[in-house]
């Protein structure tokens, strides 16, 4: 048996039915195939390490800009 937890269905003339998460049990002879997918190690290291550099390197920036922005100085008081 595998039990599905359905969001949708499409019948066989086009027609797109959206289900609310309803369990459907399926017997083992009606499921030709099955596929997995894991999230893979690697590359989620390698974005997490892409993300963490793009936000140090936007706070470095933003920290820079508010360093440089003095207060415009002048030549003493105004005439």
């Amino acid at each position: 048996m595998l039990a599905l937890s359905v969001t949708s269905v499409e019948q066989r003339h086009g027609q797109i039915l959206g289900w609310k998460g309803e369990t459907v049990t399926l017997g083992r002879e009606y499921v030709a195939t099955m596929q997995e997918r894991h999230v893979s190690g690697g590359r989620t290291v390698l974005l997490a390490s892409g993300a963490v550099v793009g936000f140090v390197a936007m706070i470095t920036a933003v920290a820079n800009l508010a360093a440089g922005s003095g207060g415009g100085g002048g030549g003493g008081p105004p005439r």
